[in-house]
């Protein structure tokens, strides 16, 4: 739980542009000196980049384009 604590701290206060990648090296490294596995580092780095970030702009989006087509349809009437 520690270190998600801290990998979030880090992807918060990473610039933008560079944030993805930095993101998932920190996880990568954090994991490493903690003496995980090498053959599944990278695994568990892909999936957890996908379960904190990626289902999380998925859902963000779907109900962006939902709230926006629901307004295009009511501003028609």
């Amino acid at each position: 739980f520690l270190v998600q604590f801290i990998l979030f701290f880090i992807t918060y206060f990473v610039p933008t542009p560079g944030a993805s990648g930095i993101a998932e090296f920190s996880s990568y490294w954090l994991l490493s000196s903690l003496h995980v596995q090498p053959n599944i580092l990278g695994v568990y780095t892909v999936m957890w980049r996908f379960f904190t970030s990626f289902i999380g702009v998925t859902v963000g989006g779907l109900v962006i384009l939902s709230l926006v087509s629901h307004v295009k349809r009511q501003s028609k009437t």
